[in-house]
């Protein structure tokens, strides 16, 4: 688990990262597709808290295929401090390997977090070559949980039929046109400093340059020289990232039960007299809200909505909280 570059000591509350609407969840904050075994995904945390990767997954959608075989399905591990990264890398490390066992350079070796397995049959989700759409899940509601961020699209090949097309290119929406240069293929790509959440539909079309910028990828030269590097591996630059801790006091507040079971209802106890509650989508839309009779408890139904994780926003029209619920 590697800091982002700027350090601070003192976390703040999704009370204030709520400014943009995002920063709740974690996303894919970098891509690599390079020569041979040298692939890497790199999440992102932009919030204030913790998280434990068990309840996370990475999924990859072969060929066009609208769903991941049980193979393709890569449960994670450890976990990913604030505001920082967590970079994953296929177990290629034996410097005998050929072919389709080609060892990952060691300068990308150096930038992981994790190696998953390297056995084709019992996972592969790490072999991506530029037409394979990758989802990240958040798995902590069960089951298969709920979609947090997509590269790429489910249900289609980009590569077709055309040996001229390789991957997902910039044309939007997305064509089979020789001479685009593929965004996915032998290429980099790294979530845009404004990007605070990511994309939740893997069935929409996919126009990667409008979260992410491209840069090449790392490659050996005819003399066999290292060009390029993976610099921006290991840290991640966003605007999640709390520029000050110059703010006014948190309120007190609490909310129970968490995770949320369908027919619960929430309890929601602070130490100001709320007058509102909000619910939020991780989007940002509001989903949900209830006058609150000037009281410091309050039980609120989100029985109408579905699984996901939601933020409650209460206020006495002076001092406000956030805090995030998962419902199962």
């Amino acid at each position: 688990m590697k800091k982002s570059l700027l350090l601070f000591s003192a976390l703040i509350s999704l009370t204030i990262v709520m400014k943009g609407q995002g920063c709740v969840e974690l996303f894919i904050s970098e891509y690599v597709e390079g020569w041979g075994n040298n692939k890497a995904i790199e999440l992102y945390n932009p919030t204030s808290e913790a998280k434990d990767l068990s309840n996370y997954r990475l999924d990859r959608y072969s060929n066009g295929s609208p769903n991941a075989a049980d193979n393709q399905k890569l449960t994670l591990g450890g976990t990913i401090e604030p505001f920082s990264t967590f970079v994953v890398v296929i177990d290629k490390r034996d410097p005998e390997g050929e072919g389709n066992e080609q060892p990952v350079w060691l300068d990308l070796q150096a930038k992981a977090d994790t190696f998953c397995s390297p056995v084709y049959g019992e996972n592969n989700v790490m072999y991506f070559n530029g037409n394979d759409a990758i989802v990240l899940r958040n798995m902590s509601s069960g089951s298969n949980g709920f979609i947090i961020d997509v590269i790429g699209r489910a249900g289609e090949d980009p590569q077709g039929s055309s040996e001229f097309v390789e991957g997902w290119n910039d044309v939007f929406p997305f064509v089979w046109q020789e001479g685009i240069e593929s965004w996915t293929k032998d290429k980099s790509l790294v979530k845009k400093f404004e990007v605070e959440i990511g994309d939740l539909d893997p069935f929409d079309l996919f126009d990667p340059s409008a979260q992410y910028d491209s840069i090449p990828e790392v490659t050996l030269n005819g003399e066999g020289v290292l060009v390029g590097n993976w610099e921006t591996l290991g840290w991640h630059d966003c605007a999640c990232f709390p520029l000050s801790t110059q703010e006014e006091p948190e309120v007190e507040a609490s909310i129970f039960p968490n995770p949320l079971n369908t027919n619960q209802e929430l309890q929601v106890r602070s130490e100001i007299f709320m007058t509102s509650l909000s619910v939020f989508d991780i989007t940002g839309k509001v989903v949900h809200s209830a006058s609150v009779p000037n009281v410091q408890t309050f039980n609120l139904s989100l029985t109408a909505l579905e699984k996901g994780i939601y933020l409650i926003n209460g206020t006495d029209g002076t001092r406000s909280f956030t805090r995030k619920v998962v419902k199962n």
